[in-house]
């Protein structure tokens, strides 16, 4: 099968979008509690290796029609298709629909992983300390605590270059399930959205 690639829909074609999908993360405290137990660095470089030693995408098509969002999946490995999915979302039962410009950059997680090791580390650090009483201990946790802080602000959070950011990203939830996708064309996703956007203004006119 050939990849799934972006393209512009036809005059007489329902709006669609094409790139690649995962599951949408979870709300920001849990990532930051993932963070700090470190299974956030674990996860991402689990990812990491999926990606780029076994080729791993989850390439996707999203097509608007008659007030359903249809997402249909085909997952990868080593250039081969093992298994599609196809999920459909009503339009008015949507629970999050929303387009981000610029998405989480790589840096985005850097940040939270470099706050993890920080905190975990000055966490233990600490406890040590406080344990057999040894001030170069506490210094050495406000320290590690400080350079978690600082990094996750720096790299992730802080001031970035332009080329720092992420590709634009769709994010659609419904009832049970949610997904992200990335890699997407600008002009392209605004389109989409704009499109689905308008869909659901009518709905509320209707209602």
């Amino acid at each position: 099968m050939t990849e799934l690639s972006p393209d512009l829909p036809g005059p007489d074609q329902a709006p669609r979008l094409r790139g690649e999908v995962r599951k949408l993360p979870a709300r920001t405290a849990l990532r930051l509690l993932e963070a700090v137990t470190l299974v956030l660095a674990v996860r991402g470089l689990f990812a990491l290796v999926l990606r780029y030693v076994l080729s791993y995408r989850r390439h996707a098509e999203l097509t608007a029609e008659q007030g359903v969002l249809q997402l249909q999946i085909n997952t990868r490995l080593l250039g081969r298709s093992i298994r599609r999915a196809k999920h459909v979302f009503i339009i008015e039962q949507l629970g999050e629909f929303a387009l981000q410009e610029q998405g989480e950059p790589p840096a985005f997680y850097a940040g939270l992983t470099a706050l993890g090791l920080g905190t975990a580390l000055g966490g233990w650090t600490l406890s040590t300390g406080l344990t057999v009483g040894a001030p170069s201990l506490l210094i050495g946790a406000a320290l590690l605590f400080s350079a978690g802080v600082a990094a996750d602000f720096l790299v992730g959070s802080g001031q970035r270059r332009a080329a720092w950011s992420g590709s634009p990203q769709l994010l659609v939830r419904g009832e049970q399930t949610g997904f992200v996708l990335s890699h997407l064309p600008l002009e392209q996703a605004r389109s989409f959205f704009d499109s689905v956007q308008a869909e659901l203004r009518q709905a509320s006119t209707r209602a």
